[in-house]
C-alpha cells in the first residue's frame, strides 16, 4: 500500500525501496499468498513502466498474472492484473497483444460484473486506446462511445468522469480527419 501511494505521487525512489523491502520479506517466508505476490508484482510492473524499464514492466506484469494461476479463469479478480499487462504490452510496442488481453478481461468483466460497471467502462476505454495505437481508429470509436455511455449511466452528473474518454474520442476523430 505504501509503495502504491509512492508510485501515485511519482516518488519512484521511495516506491522502489518499499517494493525491495517487501520482496526481501517475501523471500524469507515459506509461502506467500498468490494474491499478495500478484499485488507486489503488479506494483513493481507499474513502477518499472513509470521509470521507463519497459521490458522489466512486461516481465513483472506477466508474472503478476501468472501468480493468479489458481484462480478460476473467469474470476473478476484477474481484471486489474490483465489491465497492467496490457499497459506493459502497449509500452513495449505490442498494442495487438494488449487488445487481446483487454478483450479477455472485458469478457470476464461482462460475465462477472454485468454490462454497466466502472471496470467495463475502463476496459472499453483501454481497448480503444490500444486500437488507436494500431491505427484501428474506426474500430476504437464504439469502445469509447460505450465507455462514455456506461460512465454517464453510473454517474450522470459527474462530467469529469467521462472526460478522458471524450478526449480520447476526439483524438480518434482527429486521426480520421473527422472534425
Amino acid at each position: 500500500e505504501s509503495a502504491a501511494r509512492a508510485v501515485r505521487r511519482d516518488d519512484h525512489a521511495a516506491a522502489r525501496a518499499f517494493f525491495d523491502r517487501a520482496t526481501a520479506e517475501y523471500a524469507k517466508v515459506a509461502k506467500v499468498e498468490p494474491q499478495q505476490r500478484a499485488d507486489l508484482l503488479r506494483g513493481v510492473a507499474e513502477l518499472d513502466n513509470a521509470e521507463g524499464k519497459l521490458a522489466d514492466s512486461l516481465r513483472h506484469a506477466k508474472e503478476s498474472v501468472a501468480a493468479l494461476a489458481d484462480l478460476a479463469p473467469t474470476s473478476p479478480a484477474r481484471i486489474d492484473y490483465w489491465r497492467i499487462l496490457a499497459t506493459a504490452q502497449v509500452a513495449n510496442g505490442d498494442p495487438g497483444g494488449a487488445v487481446a488481453t483487454l478483450q479477455r478481461a472485458l469478457d470476464v468483466a461482462h460475465a462477472a460484473l454485468g454490462e454497466n460497471s466502472y471496470k467495463v467502462a475502463d476496459l472499453e476505454n483501454d481497448i480503444a486506446v490500444a486500437q488507436n495505437g494500431q491505427g484501428r481508429y474506426r474500430e476504437a470509436i464504439p469502445h469509447l462511445e460505450k465507455s462514455i455511455e456506461i460512465t454517464e449511466k453510473l454517474r450522470p452528473d459527474a462530467h469529469v468522469a467521462t472526460a478522458f474518454s471524450v478526449v480520447n474520442l476526439g483524438s480518434l476523430y482527429e486521426n480520421l480527419g473527422d472534425y
